[in-house]
C-alpha cells in the first residue's frame, strides 16, 4: 500500500497531482506522432462502383482512373442491414521499393470508410477498415489491388461512418515505422490503459481525462496513485532527455508494478 501522505503528494513533487492524467494522455498522443516517418502520398486509381462482386481477375480488367482525396462513392448511408446496397469497387496502388539499406518496416495507410481486402501477387495480403487502417508491406516494389466493399458491417470510428453522400476516400500514404518509438509507445500505452481502467472505478473518467471538476486522489486505489506518479516521471524524462530516457523510466515502472501471483495471465 502507498501511504496517502507519501511524497507522491508532497508539494515538492506536484502541487496538483490529480491533474496529471490529462498530461499523461497528451504525452501518449505526442509519442504516437514519432512512430511513422518519411510519410509520402500515394497515387490511387479506382474502377467503377460495381453492383455485384467481381473477383480480382475481373477487377484488373476494369478501367482505372485517378481517385481524388475527399471523393465519395457507393450508396448513401451504406448499411450492412440493407443487402441491396452492398456494392464493390476495385483500387490499384503502385508501391515503390525501399531505399537500399533501409530496413524499417513499411506500411500502407489506407484512409477509406469501406471494408477492404489487399492483394499482393494475386494473393490476399491484409484486411483494412476504419478500425484497422494500415498494413505492413514488403520492402520490394509491388502493386496492390484493393477490393473495397462500399459498406461497414461491424466497426465504426468517429467521423468515419457513411453519410448521405456515401463513403469517403481520404487518401493513401506510404510510411516507415520507427521501431524504437513503436516499442516505447506500446510500453506507455499498456500502463496508460491500466491507469485509465483504475480511473473508471473512481466514476470520474470525464473529470480525470476529459473536462469537469477533478476530485482528490488521496482515497484512490494505491496502484492508480503509483501509476500516475511513475507515468508523470516518464513524461518528465521524455521532455528533458527524449525517448530513451522515457524507456528507462517505463522499464523501471514495469519492474515495480508487478502482477500478483494469483492474477490471470493472457497468452496469445
Amino acid at each position: 500500500m502507498v501511504d496517502s501522505n507519501s511524497d507522491i503528494y508532497s508539494e515538492n513533487r506536484n502541487i496538483l497531482p490529480r491533474l496529471l492524467p490529462k498530461r499523461i494522455k497528451k504525452r501518449l498522443d505526442t509519442i504516437s506522432s514519432y512512430i511513422w516517418e518519411d510519410v509520402q502520398r500515394l497515387d490511387v486509381y479506382g474502377g467503377p462502383v460495381n453492383d455485384e462482386f467481381f473477383d480480382l481477375s475481373t477487377g484488373k480488367q476494369q478501367e482505372m482512373d485517378p481517385v481524388q482525396e475527399g471523393e465519395y462513392f457507393g450508396p448513401p448511408n451504406a448499411d450492412h442491414n440493407l443487402v441491396e446496397q452492398w456494392q464493390q469497387r476495385w483500387f490499384r496502388v503502385d508501391i515503390p521499393g525501399a531505399e537500399e539499406g533501409d530496413e524499417r518496416p513499411r506500411a500502407l495507410h489506407w484512409d477509406c470508410m469501406g471494408e477492404t481486402t489487399v492483394y499482393i501477387d494475386d494473393v490476399p495480403w491484409a484486411g483494412l477498415d476504419v478500425g484497422h487502417p494500415y498494413c505492413l508491406l514488403p520492402h520490394r516494389a509491388c502493386t496492390l489491388w484493393l477490393d473495397c466493399g462500399a459498406y461497414q458491417t461491424a466497426i465504426w470510428v468517429g467521423g468515419k461512418k457513411p453519410d448521405d453522400n456515401g463513403l469517403r476516400f481520404d487518401g493513401a500514404r506510404l510510411a516507415s515505422r520507427n521501431e524504437f518509438a513503436w516499442c516505447v509507445y506500446w510500453d506507455f500505452e499498456v500502463l496508460f490503459r491500466v491507469m485509465e481502467h483504475l480511473i473508471s472505478h473512481e466514476d470520474a473518467d470525464d473529470a480525470f481525462l476529459g473536462s469537469g471538476l477533478v476530485p482528490e486522489l488521496k482515497s484512490c486505489h494505491p496502484v492508480l496513485r503509483i501509476l500516475i506518479d511513475r507515468l508523470n516521471r516518464a513524461c518528465n524524462a521524455f521532455d528533458m532527455h527524449g525517448l530513451s530516457a522515457m524507456k528507462e523510466e517505463l522499464d523501471s515502472t514495469y519492474q515495480e508494478v508487478r502482477a500478483e501471483p494469483w492474477q490471470l495471465k493472457a497468452i496469445a
